[in-house]
C-alpha cells in the first residue's frame, strides 16, 4: 500500500484568488452604487432647499408690495414699469395738504424699484428688487436675480386703484437644475 501525502488542509480552508476577486468586484459595485446614490440625493436635497429659498424670497417681496400698496392713498408707476412709488398718510388725524380729507395726505413716499446695473436683462446676477421706506432711507434689498416674465413690465397701473406686478426670481443657470419662481399678482389700494 502506497501512502500518498494529503495536501488538503486540516481545519478551515482559505478563499481562492478567484473568489477574492469576485467578492472585491461585488463590493466595489455596491460601494460605487451607494456613493452615486448619495451624490444625487445630495444634489436633489440642495435643489429642494434652493427652490424653497427662492419661493420665500419672491413671496416675501410680493407680500410687502401688496401690503404697502393696500395702505397707500395713491401710487404711480415710473421708469417704464420698473418703479412703483406709493404715497402714505402717516397721520390720519391731520389734514396736512388742506383738501378737507384726513386720509389722503402724502406724508411720505415709499419706492419699490427694479435695478439692472449693466442694462442687460440676460445677466441676472446684477438684477435686484429694492425697497426704500422713505426718500432719504437706504434702499433695502428684497430679492436678487430678478427678471421679467415675457415682455410684461414689473409694475403696471391697471386702474387708479390697482397695480399689477409681474416678476421672476431665478436661481442658478438656465440648465435643467436651474430654478425659477414667477410672481404675477395685483394689489388694490383700500383708500
Amino acid at each position: 500500500m502506497t501512502l500518498r501525502p494529503d495536501f488538503r488542509r486540516a481545519g478551515a480552508s482559505a478563499f481562492s484568488l478567484v473568489e477574492l476577486m469576485v467578492s472585491a468586484t461585488i463590493v466595489s459595485f455596491v460601494t460605487v452604487g451607494f456613493l452615486t446614490y448619495m451624490r444625487y440625493a445630495g444634489i436633489s436635497a440642495l435643489n429642494v432647499t434652493n427652490q424653497a429659498v427662492y419661493n420665500q424670497q419672491a413671496g416675501n417681496a410680493a407680500t410687502l408690495i401688496v401690503q404697502r400698496t393696500r395702505l397707500c392713498h395713491s401710487f404711480s408707476v415710473q421708469n417704464s414699469g420698473g418703479t412703483l412709488v406709493i404715497d402714505i398718510d402717516d397721520d390720519p388725524t391731520t389734514d396736512s395738504d388742506g383738501d378737507g380729507n384726513l386720509y389722503n395726505d402724502p406724508d411720505h413716499q415709499e419706492t419699490f424699484q427694479f435695478s439692472d446695473a449693466d442694462s442687460d436683462p440676460a445677466t441676472l446676477t446684477d438684477n435686484t428688487l429694492s425697497y426704500k421706506p422713505t426718500a432719504t432711507a437706504t434702499a433695502q434689498l428684497l430679492a436678487r436675480r430678478i427678471s421679467r416674465i415675457g415682455g410684461a413690465n414689473y409694475f403696471a397701473a391697471t386702474s387708479t386703484k390697482t397695480v399689477s406686478l409681474s416678476f421672476a426670481v431665478s436661481g442658478g443657470d438656465n440648465s435643467a437644475r436651474g430654478q425659477r419662481v414667477e410672481i404675477i399678482s395685483s394689489a388694490s389700494r383700500l383708500n
